[in-house]
């Protein structure tokens, strides 16, 4: 049994002394297994900007365009509460509602994000 065991610890040995250098491995998605996103999400919360209180804001639009022009729309729920799923690269998004100023950003989604938007009444 001692004599099996003799050579593979002599195969191990050589092989690890044999590597004498480092190596990076490439940061390709198809050698680390990992996956490139192909869509992201965008939720937050909408709220009115009060100097006493923010209460979130029900049914403002949320809507989100893409450098190529493709439109994606949420609308925020009872707890001012939104998502909306795009494609990663620059996107304009704009947060509407009656009685309040519109409020734009811009930027690039690479991965989920997370976005609340604060409303001014008019």
């Amino acid at each position: 049994m001692k004599r099996a065991v003799l050579p593979c610890l002599l195969l191990v040995t050589l092989a690890l002394s044999g590597c004498s250098g480092s190596v990076t491995a490439p940061d390709d998605p198809r050698l680390t297994g990992e996956s490139p996103v192909e869509f992201a999400t965008i939720s937050g919360q909408v709220y009115a900007n009060l100097a006493w209180a923010d209460p979130p804001i029900a049914d403002a639009v949320i809507a989100v365009t893409s450098v190529d022009g493709a439109e994606q729309i949420a609308v925020s729920d009872a707890g001012g509460f939104y998502h909306v799923t795009v494609r990663p690269g620059g996107v304009t998004i704009s947060a509407l509602k009656d009685g309040f100023q519109t409020t734009r950003s811009r930027f690039t989604v690479s991965s989920h994000t997370v976005l609340n938007f604060g409303l001014d009444p008019l």
